[in-house]
């Protein structure tokens, strides 16, 4: 690998963390970062900013909690959005997320 050209690619969920990590690590010389979203702000806020601190804060209390759970089974848990279906009058763009990301393909 030639130290001087060093890039970071990420695409889809989480292409923030590309640009994040680029600030950080002085050896990434190019970043790209194809996203329709900031899933960063998406997890924290939800879509459109619809999630309270309070949602957020019982949210990461209870996957706190579920994290020791996984910790002591030596297994893990789907978090409860990956096990929450989807209303009929769910947005589209949603409505393709839940269908892709439980296939083979898109389980990551």
């Amino acid at each position: 690998m030639d130290r001087e050209k060093s890039a970071s690619h990420r695409n889809l969920r989480f292409g923030g963390f590309a640009l994040n990590a680029t600030a950080v690590d002085k050896r990434i010389k190019a970043v790209v970062a194809s996203t329709m979203y900031d899933m960063t702000r998406v997890m924290s806020k939800g879509y459109n900013d619809a999630v309270t601190l309070e949602q957020r804060t019982k949210m990461l209390e209870q996957l706190g909690e579920q994290r020791w759970k996984d910790a002591e089974a030596e297994t893990f848990s789907y978090g409860p959005e990956g096990n929450k279906a989807l209303n009929d009058d769910a947005p589209q763009f949603l409505k393709d997320y839940y269908d892709y990301y439980r296939t083979k393909r898109g389980y990551h």
